[in-house]
């Protein structure tokens, strides 16, 4: 498998407060991706 192989196609990347589960409240920073969002072979 090659560099190229591994990259992810990025959209955004923010700064926020977690909203769910047992961390809400913390701050975190999201990644959001870009892509197929079932079965792809990346």
């Amino acid at each position: 498998m090659s560099v190229n192989d591994c990259r992810l196609k990025i959209t955004e990347i923010f700064y926020s407060l977690q909203g769910e589960a047992l961390t809400v409240g913390i701050p975190t920073t999201f990644v959001r991706l870009t892509g197929c969002p079932l079965r792809c072979q990346y």
